[in-house]
């Protein structure tokens, strides 16, 4: 495929249409921006309930930070943003083929790849500002210090880190295709993502094969990466630049393997039943 002018319009149009989707839910919006802070809420609460003054000197023991209430917000916002990638991805999949146009988007000259990449696009330039203004809020409302020197380091993580996940959601839509079913899959998926991604905990205390698995799944190295520009905490290979190349390999492969795994399950299902059952 080649891409060219119509290509790029389709593309731009699929992301925009999304985006005024996206900014008409107000509610979910809020939701996103203040949610990372009720996640960190009530560990910070306990912390400071359980431990009292300790509270930092004995999480710096694991974690290598006494800021934890900065490790948990960091950690709440990159789980909202896994999360709200296979909610915005999956609902809007579910959405098209209740409607009954997702057959319909098959029939259109434009290539399929090039409207997924577009919905996909719109939904890491919603998250990407949401989690900037999640962590701006949350710094004010636990007055967290972040480490300032390394903006642009966190950005790259970011930035670096959005693509591989959106090759996850594709094959979380390959599921949604199959089964037919977003919510359950997603109740599934929030207790695990919350284990592999150490949101409340590093991974460092996983034993040997949790670890293993848990560095297999690309959202670990973004929070990781994360973690360590704002707060200075160790990176999983002690340098930064060698996490981001991790976390560039997998923004290689992960988008590939969830395209090739959803394109084969929806082929399968028009030579089937066809997509247009649902």
């Amino acid at each position: 495929m080649k891409f060219t002018f119509k290509l790029m319009r389709v593309l731009g149009q699929t992301t925009r249409v999304q985006l005024i989707r996206l900014s008409k839910t107000w509610a979910a919006r809020l939701t996103d921006l203040l949610m990372p802070s009720a996640i960190a809420f009530v560990p910070i609460i306990l912390g400071k309930a359980i431990a009292g003054d300790e509270a930092g000197f004995n999480f710096a023991q694991y974690a290598h930070t006494a800021n934890y209430a900065g490790f948990l917000l960091i950690g709440g916002g990159a789980f909202i943003l896994v999360i709200r990638s296979f909610w915005g991805f999956g609902h809007w999949l579910r959405q098209e083929m209740q409607g009954g146009t997702l057959e319909s988007l098959y029939l259109t000259p434009a290539s399929m790849a090039v409207i997924l990449a577009g919905v996909a696009l719109a939904l890491m330039l919603y998250s990407a500002l949401l989690f900037v203004g999640a962590m701006v809020i949350g710094a004010l409302l636990f007055q967290i210090v972040f480490h300032t020197n390394r903006l642009f380091v966190a950005l790259l993580f970011l930035l670096v880190g959005l693509p591989p996940l959106y090759g996850l959601t594709l094959f979380y839509g390959a599921l949604v295709l199959r089964l037919k079913e977003t919510d359950a899959f997603i109740m599934i998926a929030q207790w695990v993502l919350t284990t592999l991604m150490g949101v409340y905990f590093p991974i460092t205390i996983f034993p040997p094969l949790v670890r293993i698995i848990s560095l297999l799944f690309p959202p670990t190295w973004l929070t990781q990466g994360l973690r360590g520009a704002l707060l200075d905490t160790p990176y999983f290979s002690q340098q930064w630049w060698l996490d981001l190349s991790v976390l560039a390999l997998f923004c290689l492969v992960a988008p590939l393997l969830g395209y090739l795994i959803f394109v084969k399950t929806e082929r399968t299902l028009r030579t089937g039943s066809g997509l247009g059952s649902f």
